[in-house]
């Protein structure tokens, strides 16, 4: 069984951000790149792949970090970073900024409540430039092949990340989980919500509405110790979900859309 699910990212992109990498400079295009690298320490192998999207409006890149030692489990591994530890992949979004959606890690597609974290994710690129350019993850998982596009349009600066299941039998379940720190990490925060209905305040889970919040905008109302930027936002086809959730906690904000098992 094959399904496909469509759902927008957006974040907010600042001056002093996109000031960090030389952006493409022909209009009505827009560029990958993608990095890996390899290296060996007593008998741990260990991964890492970069990849970038960028055009004239907005660039966002993505790290994807794994190890795998002398008894991990053939088609298993492990990740140092700190988000591992909390059930989250070590595929993080490091520019334009390191907080909003998450740079140690952001997103996980579960099968039946199955996280992606223990299986390692084969990073390819699928276009590199030219009116869109494109990028994916896809896992070999107990429950089948999940795989995660993402692609820039030129002239667009919204990221489009496809979700993709193929399973032996069909799933009763399918989440997309997402992990944000909006706007800024040390500070006095006030994290908030905002859906096209109403605001939301921190400390409290909230169910939303498919048919009117399939988008919701995530940010802060407080004062960041340093510099704080924009807040990030998450949008999905109404019509693919089965539910969809928002946990405000008084720092990190999980966003998680349920899909229709069958839609594609």
């Amino acid at each position: 069984m094959t399904s496909k699910s469509p759902i927008h990212i957006v974040i907010a992109v600042s001056l002093t951000c996109a000031a960090l990498f030389p952006l493409p400079s022909q209009a009505g295009s827009a560029y990958l790149q993608h990095t890996q690298k390899r290296t060996e320490t007593d008998g741990e192998r260990h991964l890492v792949d970069t990849f970038r999207l960028a055009n004239t409006l907005t660039e966002y890149e993505f790290t994807y970090d794994i190890t795998m030692g002398p008894e991990t489990p053939e088609g298993k591994c492990f990740s140092t970073q700190w988000v591992y530890s909390i059930g989250v992949p070590s595929l993080g979004m490091t520019a334009p900024v390191t907080c909003n959606w998450y740079s140690q890690g952001f997103i996980d597609l579960q099968i039946d409540g199955e996280s992606l974290k223990d299986y390692p994710a084969t990073v390819e690129p699928l276009r590199r430039g030219g009116p869109d350019a494109a990028c994916s993850a896809t896992w070999k998982t107990a429950k089948g092949t999940v795989r995660l596009i993402f692609l820039l349009r030129a002239d667009d600066d919204r990221l489009l990340v496809r979700s993709e299941w193929e399973t032996a039998t069909p799933p009763s379940s399918v989440s997309l989980k997402m992990l944000n720190y909006p706007c800024y990490f040390y500070g006095s925060k006030d994290r908030w919500i905002t859906t096209a209905t109403r605001e939301v305040q921190n400390s409290q889970t909230v169910e939303l509405d498919p048919a009117t919040e399939p988008w919701l905008f995530c940010h802060d109302k407080g004062t960041a110790r340093d510099h704080g930027y924009g807040g990030c936002a998450a949008m999905a086809v109404p019509e693919e979900l089965v539910s969809a959730t928002a946990e405000i906690t008084a720092y990190p904000i999980w966003v998680t859309f349920r899909f229709r098992p069958e839609s594609g």
